[in-house]
């Protein structure tokens, strides 16, 4: 089945990373169609074999896998909604997911008032926090979101609208409005993963190495704010951990990144190869170790690379403890015969936290939720 995406550009939206996923196409069969919004660009992209678009600018392909086993055909299952906020400059985003192009006011997501915090994921309940039957366009909310605590999505927008108009708020509520999601995605039978991703901007969002948190794009005046959507995959392997990594950071160019089980003089496994902004690998999914193998999880190593450069010289290494900590599985939920994806969010490896932006880190949710 082929999908027909409708991408609706926004005055102040760079640009979307397809259902394909952001430089390459990640077995959706999506066909996706950009059309121009008030002052927006225009441009059309064709995915399922190869190409989208990246608010990041980064390109090439990571189609190298190191799984071994879990081959065949992907399976089918009920369709699933991840989303993990990769969104840097913010401490949490709430969403609206609306009706397209019909709008309404519903409501906003998550329902806590503190939203969903940088780099946490969450899995969507397609029945209550999604318009059913249509397309649906989401808008992310970040800033003072206490401005919007029991409002609906119009009102927030309004409020968000009014903020941006009035230079003397120190402390406005930031709004970006996302692409058009089609309604058929939701009835796919695909385990999707969206990530809000880059910077929104806004007052004292400044700096002189902004471009190393928001991406080499990213000005006040140019956000880099986007969204990512693309597959995981239900791929497993009774007896080993399947393992996917995603590069949902506009920051962060293609890059190798490996794990290191926490077991003694254990050498570094790559998962991925200038893997770039969207994209996702191994694929199938890495399923090389089990539980026993991989040692204490807490402290298994996730380690980033320059492509090209081997092992030797690191840019960064977070540990697992980390994702588990902000996404969607405890370390005790981690099984054989389960599939997990990393998801990298933040800035470019080896960049401190700043003023106003987060350093590289991860997420670590369930393939099929």
């Amino acid at each position: 089945m082929t999908f027909r995406l409708h991408v609706r550009v926004a005055p102040f939206l760079v640009c979307f990373a397809a259902l394909n996923g952001c430089a390459r196409g990640h077995g959706l069969g999506v066909e996706t169609t950009t059309s121009t919004g008030a002052g927006g660009a225009s441009s059309t992209v064709t995915g399922g074999t190869g190409s989208s678009m990246s608010a990041g600018g980064a390109g090439g392909d990571s189609s190298a896998s190191t799984g071994t086993g879990a081959g065949g055909a992907e399976p089918v299952g009920p369709t699933r909604v991840t989303i993990v906020n990769g969104v840097n400059d913010y401490d949490a985003i709430r969403v609206c997911f609306a009706p397209y192009p019909a709008g309404g006011a519903t409501k906003l997501w998550p329902a806590a008032a503190s939203g969903l915090p940088f780099a946490h994921g969450a899995v969507l309940d397609l029945a209550v926090d999604l318009p059913t039957g249509t397309d649906v366009q989401p808008t992310i909310f970040a800033g003072d979101l206490a401005k919007i605590t029991g409002k609906t999505c119009a009102q927030a927008a309004t409020i968000a609208l009014a903020d941006s108009g009035d230079p003397t708020v120190t402390k406005p509520l930031m709004m970006a409005a996302l692409a058009v999601l089609p309604g058929p995605v939701f009835t796919s039978g695909k385990s999707l993963l969206l990530a809000p991703v880059g910077c929104i901007g806004g007052p004292g969002h400044d700096s002189g190495s902004a471009a190393l948190a928001c991406g080499f794009n990213y000005t006040m005046a140019t956000p880099t704010v986007d969204l990512l959507a693309l597959g995981m995959s239900r791929k497993t392997e009774a007896n080993h951990v399947a393992l996917q990594v995603v590069n949902a950071s506009v920051a962060v160019q293609p890059t190798d990144i490996s794990i290191t089980s926490a077991i003694q003089q254990s050498m570094p496994i790559s998962l991925a190869t200038s893997l770039p902004t969207g994209g996702i690998e191994p694929k199938p999914p890495f399923t090389t170790l089990n539980v026993n193998e991989l040692g204490p999880l807490d402290t298994v190593s996730i380690t980033t690379y320059q492509p090209g450069q081997g092992t030797m010289f690191a840019t960064s290494a977070t540990p697992l403890g980390e994702a588990f900590q902000n996404g969607t599985v405890a370390s005790t939920q981690v099984v054989n015969g389960g599939g997990y994806v990393l998801v990298a969010v933040g800035s470019y490896p080896g960049i401190p936290a700043g003023d106003f932006w987060h350093k590289l880190t991860y997420a670590l949710v369930k393939a099929n939720p």
